[in-house]
């Protein structure tokens, strides 16, 4: 799995880069060969203004399957890794058993 991180407006420190990527491993690891790429972009949304602002968004490259996108917002990137992180897993799970279940028909 080729995992790629960017930042727009937040500073990439190396605890976050860590929980990124531990994250989005643990999330996808069971799918195994079938993830190829995974794009992973945080985002602050309002600034210095605060508030819940935080976008985490996942794209992720299937093999022969397409790509699963996902969003989530927080006040804060950990909160919305995590919860990205989550969703990703259960969108791939989706995906493939939807393919599965045309492969039976």
């Amino acid at each position: 799995m080729n995992l790629q991180i960017r930042t727009r407006g937040i500073k990439m420190t190396r605890p976050l880069e860590e929980v990124v990527e531990r994250r989005i491993r643990f999330a996808l690891h069971r799918f195994g060969e079938r993830v190829r790429h995974v794009h992973v972009q945080l985002t602050d949304l309002n600034g210095p203004r605060g508030g819940v602002d935080t976008r985490c968004k996942v794209e992720v490259s299937l093999d022969s399957i397409g790509s699963v996108i996902v969003h989530e917002t927080s006040d804060t990137p950990f909160t919305a890794v995590a919860l990205a992180s989550d969703t990703v897993s259960r969108a791939v799970r989706r995906k493939i058993k939807r393919l599965q279940g045309r492969r039976r028909a």
